[in-house]
C-alpha cells in the first residue's frame, strides 16, 4: 500500500522518501522511517517483501527530525501585539526576582503562532519565561501537539529557570520604579539571592532556617542545588561575561541564552565554552529593536562551533519561530557547518532541554517527531509537506494532499 493521502497515521506505518537525515547518524538514501505506537521503530533501507505496513511514499522528498526551538515565546506572547495596551503573558514585572512564576500557566494551545511553526516542521519548543526580570521564572518544553489544554502539550519535568542579565532587566526596573538601577545593583541582587538559596540546599523545609528565608531564595533552591538548569539571557559582550561568571561562581548548571555579541569575546568563550542558545534572526517584530541596540554578526554561530561551545539556535520569537530553519540555513553561508546547523535545531537543542533521550534525532525508540520536506530543510526553497508529533500528523500541506491524487 502506498498512498500519502491515507497513510502516515495509526499504530503502525512507514514513511518513505528519497533521503532521510537522522542527524545522529549518516544520511540514508531511499529509505523508510517505521513508526509504531508513536515511536520510531526503525530507519531502514528496506521493509521486506512481506512487511504489510501502510506506507506514505513522498517520492524525492526528505525526512528530517522535528525541529526544536531552544528558547521561544511560542504559545505565550501573542502576535500581532500592542506593547502599550495588551498583556504580555510571558513576563510579570510585579517582582524583579520571581522564581515561582511558571510559563506553563501562560501557554495558550490555541495560539495561531503554533500553527505557523508547525507548517515549518517545528515540533517542540522551550517556552521561556521572560525576558525582563532578574529572575523571570520557570520556562518549560511544549510539544506542538493538537491539544485542548496546555497540560497536554507540556513535557513534565522540563522546567528551567530563566534569568535576565543586562539592559532588559534594568529597563523593567526603571519602568516599575524599583531596584536595581545599575549593573552593580543587578549583580548584587542576584548574588545575594543565590547565596541565600545555596544556604538552604539540603535544609529541612520544617526547619526554622527554611521558614525564615525569603520566598525568592526558596524558589531558587533547585537551581542552587544543581537540580534545575539556569537559563541566563544576556545580549551584550559585557553582560555575557557577567552571566557566565555569576553562574560559575555559584556552580550552576547553566545555559547562556541570547548571546548576540559573543563574537566579541573569542578568548573568553573558548576558555569557558558555555552551552549557548544563540539568537541572531535579524528580522521580526522584537528583533528590529534588538538590531538597533545590539551588535549582530552572522558569523557568530560558526565562531561558536569553532570555539567548541555546544550550540543551539533560536528565533526567540512567536510567529517568527517559523523562520528558524531559514535562520539555520543562513548561518551555513557565514561559517557554520551544515552538520552543526542540523544539530543546532535538533539534537543539540534537545540535549540542552534535557529531552535528548526522547527526541531531536531519528533513532529507534525515540518519539516519532519528524517532518517531510521537498528538499533540504535548511534551504529556503524547500517546503514542509507534513509534520508529525508522537507519530500523529499535525500538519499536512495542500501539495502533499494532492501528491497522489
Amino acid at each position: 500500500m502506498s498512498d500519502c493521502r491515507i497513510a502516515g497515521s495509526g499504530p503502525l506505518f512507514a514513511v518513505k522518501a528519497a533521503r532521510i537525515i537522522p542527524v545522529a547518524s549518516d544520511v540514508l538514501e531511499n529509505g523508510y522511517l517505521v513508526i509504531r505506537d508513536g515511536r520510531i521503530e526503525a530507519v531502514t533501507a528496506s521493509l521486506g517483501a512481506d512487511a504489510g505496513i501502510p506506507v506514505a511514499d513522498y517520492g524525492d522528498a526528505v525526512i528530517f527530525p522535528g525541529i526544536i526551538d531552544a528558547s521561544s515565546h511560542l504559545g505565550i506572547n501573542k502576535e500581532p501585539f500592542n506593547y502599550y495596551s495588551e498583556t504580555w503573558d510571558g513576563m510579570d514585572s510585579a517582582e524583579m526576582i520571581s522564581p515561582e512564576m511558571r510559563a506553563a500557566d501562560a501557554v495558550n494551545p490555541r495560539d495561531k503562532a503554533l500553527d505557523a511553526a508547525g507548517r515549518f516542521g517545528i515540533t517542540a519548543v522551550y517556552a521561556a519565561a521572560g525576558h525582563g526580570n532578574l529572575v523571570d521564572g520557570r520556562g518549560t518544553v511544549i510539544k506542538l501537539r493538537t491539544a485542548e489544554t496546555a497540560g497536554e502539550m507540556i513535557l513534565a519535568g522540563t522546567e528551567q529557570m530563566n534569568f535576565t542579565v543586562g539592559a532588559m532587566a534594568l529597563a523593567t526596573a526603571r519602568d516599575e520604579k524599583k531596584p536595581p538601577r545599575t549593573r552593580m545593583g543587578m549583580m548584587k541582587m542576584l548574588r545575594d539571592v543565590l547565596r541565600e538559596a545555596s544556604a538552604l540546599v539540603g535544609k529541612d523545609k520544617e526547619s526554622a532556617e527554611w521558614k525564615a528565608a525569603p520566598s525568592a531564595a526558596k524558589g531558587l533552591v533547585p537551581v542552587a542545588a544543581g537540580k534545575m538548569t539556569a537559563r541566563i539571557y544576556a545580549e551584550t559582550a559585557q553582560d555575557i561575561v557577567l552571566a557566565v561568571e555569576l553562574a560559575e561562581e555559584f556552580g550552576l548548571d547553566y545555559i547562556l541564552d541570547g548571546a548576540q555579541e559573543a563574537f566579541l569575546l573569542p578568548e573568553f568563550m573558548k576558555r569557558h565554552r558555555p552551552k549557548t542558545v544563540l539568537c541572531g534572526v535579524p528580522f521580526g517584530p522584537m528583533q528590529t529593536t534588538v538590531v538597533n541596540t545590539v551588535n549582530l554578526d552572522l558569523r557568530t554561530a560558526g565562531m561558536l562551533e569553532q570555539w567548541g561551545c555546544p550550540l543551539a539556535l533560536t528565533a526567540d520569537a512567536v510567529t517568527n519561530t517559523a523562520r528558524l530553519p531559514m535562520f539555520a540555513g543562513l548561518q551555513t553561508a557565514y561559517g557554520l557547518s551544515r552538520k552543526a546547523a542540523y544539530r543546532a535545531i535538533t539534537i543539540e537543542a534537545a540535549r540542552m532541554l534535557n529531552i535528548g533521550d526522547r527526541t531531536g534525532s531519528l533513532e529507534q525508540g525515540k518519539d516519532a517527531d519528524f517532518a517531510v520536506w521537498t528538499g533540504d530543510p535548511l534551504e529556503n526553497t524547500s517546503a514542509c509537506l507534513g509534520a508529525w508529533v508522537d507519530g500523529k500528523r499535525v500538519y499536512t500541506a495542500k501539495e502533499a494532499e494532492e501528491w497522489n491524487s
